[in-house]
């Protein structure tokens, strides 16, 4: 299934830059970016979770991803040192994952008009939220819109509806019950 991303990213020359937005996304090493406190992360999780408490925060299963990638539990918490967000099922889906530099919000393709337009309302507000927590400016993809939420609205939804096609889709199969780490088996 595809989804509809952005990320909102730290900027190191302080403002919304393409060129910046796209290194950082692209960015195949993690390693590259330059870290961000763990603190932080749980602050925009917390702020997140405050402004729309239905989200939920799946515990991530160390244990589990060592095994799957036949590597340390250590390893497998400085490999997957993030931390993940979603609406449970039944609800609009929309997943978060908040890395050290960046969070990426993403919302599956498929949903009708309306709950299309309540989804991306909810993503507007995180996006400012993560401004207002971290500073941090958002970046889509889809369109090339670099912006600080701050000072300007999200404005995907119509290339969203067109992605989608109106296919109609039952909220069962838009919201997953997988955690990210168990795609893989």
């Amino acid at each position: 299934m595809n989804n509809y991303y952005l990320h909102c990213y730290r900027s190191e020359l302080g403002y919304p830059d393409l060129n910046e937005a796209k290194k950082i996304v692209e960015a195949k090493v993690p390693a590259q970016n330059k870290p961000s406190s763990s603190d932080i992360k749980r602050s925009i999780a917390n702020a997140l979770v405050q402004f729309n408490p239905v989200l939920e925060h799946p515990e991530i299963d160390f244990n589990e991803l060592a095994e799957l990638w036949n590597i340390s539990v250590e390893e497998a918490r400085q490999n997957f040192d993030q931390i993940e967000i979603q609406t449970p099922p039944g609800e609009i889906g929309t997943q978060i994952v908040i890395h050290d530099n960046i969070v990426s919000i993403s919302v599956p393709l498929g949903y009708s008009e309306s709950d299309a337009v309540m989804a991306f309302a909810n993503v507007d507000a995180y996006c400012k939220i993560i401004k207002r927590t971290a500073g941090y400016f958002t970046y889509d993809p889809q369109t090339g819109f670099v912006y600080d939420p701050s000072l300007a609205d999200f404005d995907g939804l119509l290339v969203y509806l067109r992605r989608s096609g109106f296919a109609p889709m039952t909220r069962a199969q838009i919201n997953h019950k997988k955690s990210w780490w168990k795609f893989w088996k």
